[in-house]
């Protein structure tokens, strides 16, 4: 039997045809997969993708305001004062006054969420594992066209005075 997938091509895309719903198709399957990935590798270590990816921003920027950790993980303030408040029920940080501003509080880290770093699985080297199959160059490009649809995404339609998040 012949196999009727060409591994030159993404799955479900031909050279001849390349519509916006093969292409978000595609974008769709490729989340799914990398949420999978991130689950499990995280899962292990008593934590949910939010909780790691805002350890990641404490372990390589040290102790920010709440705010900015909102903006660094594309989420709310609340939905961050939620992730926060979890991982000071877990030990793995704390609250600290703000020396620039009362008004506000920093996250940083615990001992334990510091040492949490070298246990728990470095997604950065797994999902260079996964781009394997990309060259540098590649890289750079799907980086460049997924910034611009992120971007796109987030203005909405292209009409006059659409409201960008």
């Amino acid at each position: 039997m012949e196999n009727m997938y060409d591994s030159s091509q993404p799955m479900g895309l031909t050279p001849e045809l390349t519509s916006p719903a093969q292409v978000f198709g595609l974008l769709d399957r490729v989340a799914r997969r990398l949420r999978t990935i991130h689950q499990y590798t995280v899962r292990d270590a008593g934590l949910t993708p939010a909780q790691y990816h805002v350890l990641v921003q404490l372990w390589q920027r040290g102790e920010q305001p709440l705010g900015d950790l909102a903006k660094a993980c594309d989420c709310t303030r609340p939905t961050i004062t939620g992730i926060v408040d979890t991982l000071v029920r877990n030990g793995l940080v704390v609250r600290v006054p703000n020396p620039n501003d009362r008004r506000s509080v920093l996250a940083s880290l615990t001992e334990r969420g510091r040492a949490l770093q070298d246990t728990t699985p470095q997604l950065t080297e797994l999902y260079g594992s996964c781009c394997e199959g990309l060259s540098a160059s590649e890289r750079r490009v799907l980086h460049q066209l997924l910034g611009k649809l992120d971007v796109s995404l987030r203005c909405g339609p292209a009409e006059e005075g659409a409201p960008c998040e």
